[in-house]
Parts: C-alpha cells; sequence; structure tokens
C-alpha cells in the first residue's frame, strides 16, 4: 500500500493533535486548568476534555464557556458558579450536579443526564438556561422552579420533573 504525501501529512497532524490533546487534559487534570483552557481556546482544541471524567475534579467558579463536554461525566459534582454558555455537553452525565448560579445560555444539552441536577440559584432567582438546546435531556427529579428557561428548544423525548410543564 502506496502513501501519498497528503495522507502522510494528515497522519502527522492527527498525530500531533491527539498528543497535544492528551497534553492539554494532563495540565487540566493536574491542576493547571486554567492554562490549560487558555491553551485550547487558542489553538481550538476546545474538545480536549470530551469523554473524560471529571466528577471528582473542582470546577466550581470555572469559565468553561464554548468547551466540548460531550459524553464528559461530571455526576455529583459541584459546578457552583461554572459558566458554561455555549458549551456543548451532549450526553454528558450531569446527574445529581449542583448548578447554583452556573450560566447554560445557548449550552447544547441534547442527550444529556441533569436528572436529580440542582438548577437554582443561591438567591432562589433560577440557573441561566436561555436560549439552551434540550432535545432528548433527561431532566427528571431536577429542580428547575426558577431557572430561566426563556428560548430553550426541546423535543418530544425531553424529559421533564414529574409535573412540570414548559
Amino acid at each position: 500500500m502506496k502513501i501519498t504525501k497528503r495522507k502522510l501529512r494528515q497522519i502527522i497532524k492527527e498525530s500531533v493533535e491527539d498528543e497535544y490533546k492528551e497534553r492539554l487534559k494532563e495540565m487540566f487534570l493536574g491542576g493547571e486548568k486554567e492554562q490549560a483552557l487558555e491553551l485550547a481556546k487558542s489553538v481550538g482544541m476546545e474538545d480536549f476534555l470530551v469523554g473524560s471524567d471529571l466528577s471528582t475534579i473542582k470546577l466550581e467558579g470555572m469559565n468553561l464557556s464554548g468547551i466540548n463536554l460531550s459524553d464528559t461525566r461530571l455526576y455529583n459534582g459541584n459546578l457552583m458558579g461554572v459558566n458554561l454558555s455555549n458549551a456543548i455537553l451532549e450526553r454528558a452525565d450531569l446527574s445529581s450536579v449542583y448548578l447554583y448560579d452556573a450560566d447554560l445560555a445557548n449550552a447544547n444539552l441534547s442527550g444529556a443526564n441533569l436528572s436529580g441536577a440542582n438548577l437554582l440559584n443561591v438567591n432562589l432567582t433560577g440557573a441561566d438556561l436561555r436560549g439552551a438546546r434540550l432535545y432528548g435531556t433527561n431532566l427528571k427529579g431536577a429542580k428547575l422552579e426558577d431557572a430561566d428557561l426563556r428560548d430553550i428548544v426541546y423535543n418530544k423525548y425531553t424529559e421533564w420533573p414529574e409535573g412540570y410543564k414548559p
């Protein structure tokens, strides 16, 4: 099998990107979160945490806007004050997560599991979900009483807390 120069360049590029993403992930998990996020955004690798288990990582108050956290496990975590605006959280496990004061405006939560999540605001005004995409999202048992759900989009597969009418 003959490999063309173009194919070889593509293989090398993908290898370097994978290695760089792994280094960014190591930095993030090793405590250099802000630096890893800044580097990732500067080189267009906002997807370096896809599929990670962040359930034991302290993320409170972090700016994760625009980051791709698809298939990421954040189960039972404290995401108090986290900025997840415009973040991609497709199929993420956010069950039983505390999202006090969290900004989820325009986040893509399609297929995510937010069962039992607490989306209240510390001041009881509610978390910001304006414009969020909730296609097929599991919100059973989530506390949405005061959440700002203006302009959300959802479908018939979106599961709501018992008695909740969007």
